[in-house]
């Protein structure tokens, strides 16, 4: 069900011409990595160890196939 959330809130924030989604996690961040997140910073909140995360939607690439499908 993760995987699945996060493909749709990735959907959602590219129709809504988003450019990256941000999390933070204490003990997934492997599991992100895995699914193309970067690391943008650790940080210690409250004694707390956590990992600061984006995902980028809306890059070059992106764009380039919106706007190829757009003159078809």
């Amino acid at each position: 069900m993760g995987l699945t959330l996060i493909k749709k809130m990735i959907e959602k924030a590219r129709t809504m011409d988003i450019d990256a989604l941000y999390l933070y996690t204490e003990n997934k961040k492997e599991y992100y990595l895995k699914n193309n997140f970067k690391i943008v910073e650790n940080q210690n909140i409250t004694k707390n160890d956590i990992t600061v995360m984006a995902y980028t939607i809306n890059d070059v690439a992106y764009h380039q196939k919106k706007l190829l499908s757009s003159l078809l």
